[in-house]
């Protein structure tokens, strides 16, 4: 697995990127409306998100594998308690080219209408199987992808965690944590815990405690664990 490109990066699948193709040429053919043609991009690329995440260097990030799951699994368009925040950053060009953040909160319509079951009940999946089916299918070709390449997991966690090791500054490596192998498998099948999943990727750091203004009093000390942001102008 030279630099972390194995060549099984998607368990002996396709990306799934012909996908589209066939989505577009079905809506050429009044096959599919544009909502569906939507709908099941999205769900598609959340699919692939999902199921290949860990197997090498295959473009999908721990964030996008989050993402996917939260996506897939725990959102739903009828239960607001699962939508966790809906005041988010935009980022955005001005017209001189210039990146800008803007912050607001997104209405409950707008994201009910952003919401797995949603887009699965737009796309007409539900008339060939249904949504838990789906799910359920899909949580266990994950286990079964996860846990026949193993070893190649394995491996990419150590290039992962020794490559984010190199982009710490010398001053910051106080010592590699020592990430837990047991429950891996579980870990990426469904990753609950967000912070679990980043003892397996990311190397954490300690903040220097400082002292709040005017007082004596000593803030405690966090681990604060690296955040992978996307290259500006990608999405």
């Amino acid at each position: 697995m030279k630099g972390g490109m194995a060549p099984n990066a998607f368990a002996g699948n396709s990306s799934m990127n012909t996908l589209d193709d066939v989505f577009m040429e079905a809506l050429f053919k009044g096959e599919l409306t544009v909502d569906q043609t939507v709908a099941l991009r999205i769900i598609k690329m959340s699919a692939r998100d999902y199921l290949y995440f860990g197997l090498g260097r295959n473009g999908i990030t721990p964030e996008k594998f989050l993402d996917a799951y939260a996506y897939l699994f725990q959102c739903r368009s009828d239960d607001p308690r699962t939508w966790v925040d809906s005041y988010i950053p935009t980022r955005y060009r001005d017209m001189d080219g210039k990146l800008r953040v803007s912050k607001g909160t997104i209405q409950p319509k707008e994201i009910a209408s952003k919401c797995f079951d949603t887009h699965y009940n737009t796309s007409g999946l539900g008339e060939i199987i249904s949504i838990s089916n789906f799910i359920a299918r899909l949580k266990k070709k994950r286990e079964r992808i996860v846990s026949v390449n193993i070893k190649q997991v394995l491996a990419y966690i150590k290039l992962y965690c020794d490559e984010e090791w190199a982009r710490l500054p010398r001053a910051e490596r106080k010592g590699k944590h020592a990430f837990p192998r047991v429950g891996v498998v579980p870990t990426l099948v469904s990753p609950t815990d967000s912070k679990i999943l980043a003892m397996l990727y990311l190397y954490g750091r300690d903040i220097p405690t400082k002292e709040r203004l005017n007082t004596k009093e000593i803030l405690p000390t966090l681990l604060k664990y690296k955040k992978l942001l996307f290259p500006e102008g990608v999405i």
